[in-house]
């Protein structure tokens, strides 16, 4: 989920992908997008202030690439990108290298899982679980590069 701010109108419109679909949703769960989109609505965001983007999306870069189009259809020059405090280093550096040079501001806002915090993370076996998954997909994607 992704958030454009719209400067001009005082509006703001909230992104949220089009993934691809699990397995549950073949069998008529559902999806992980619909999901998103309802929670959104649950907490009183206006429904036109909701929009997909990307298609069959399945990671950070297929989402930065999905908003690199968007944001050149749509000529928008700022997001905000919400995501955990692990994620947010790698988060950041991908969609910079996407959106940088077509002119669009990228800040990403950190947030911790209600697990744990930044400063008791190693205590709880998630924090640990979550923290090993991002140093690899953080090596991975500096390997690609």
């Amino acid at each position: 989920m992704l958030i454009h701010p719209r400067a001009q109108s005082g509006q703001t419109t909230i992104l949220v992908a089009n993934v691809q679909m699990s397995r549950s949703e073949e069998l008529g769960i559902t999806s992980h997008t619909e999901l998103n989109r309802k929670v959104l609505l649950k907490l009183g965001i206006p429904a036109m202030a909701i929009v997909g983007f990307g298609n069959n999306v399945s990671s950070t870069l297929d989402e930065a690439e999905a908003i690199r189009e968007w944001a050149l259809a749509s000529k928008s020059k700022r997001i905000i990108v919400p995501t955990e405090i692990f994620a947010a280093r790698r988060v950041q550096w991908i969609f910079d290298r996407e959106l940088t040079p077509i002119g669009v501001q990228v800040t990403v806002h950190a947030f911790p899982p209600p697990q744990y915090t930044l400063a008791d993370w190693w205590r709880h076996r998630s924090g640990l679980i979550d923290f090993d998954n991002e140093v690899l997909k953080y090596l991975y994607y500096r390997a690609k590069d």
